[in-house]
């Protein structure tokens, strides 16, 4: 998936979210790249489909929680339910 930072927000398209592990990629640039991202921003997205759930893949990126928001097309799975993760997931 694409990687867009734009201004002081960035955004990610996850290749697999698995919690509490984190955002994945099956491409080690665009996980590094990610990271620098992720430290220069001030607020960050994962983009994720309900097929990316539960998917790990090659590289992890960082923890669900180092986002600021999670916006997915389906509900957060209910093992995954706690308060702070609660608060960043947006069904859209």
């Amino acid at each position: 998936g694409p990687i867009s930072g734009q201004g002081s927000g960035f955004f990610i398209s996850a290749d697999g979210l698995v919690y509490p592990n984190g955002v994945m990629s099956y491409d080690l640039e665009k996980s590094q790249l990610a990271q620098a991202y992720i430290q220069n921003a001030t607020e960050s997205f994962i983009l994720a489909d309900h097929t990316k759930i539960g998917v790990k893949a090659n590289y992890r990126i960082c923890e669900v929680d180092q986002f600021d928001y999670v916006i997915c097309d389906h509900s957060m799975p209910k093992e995954w339910s706690n308060e702070k993760l609660n608060e960043k997931w947006i069904i859209s």
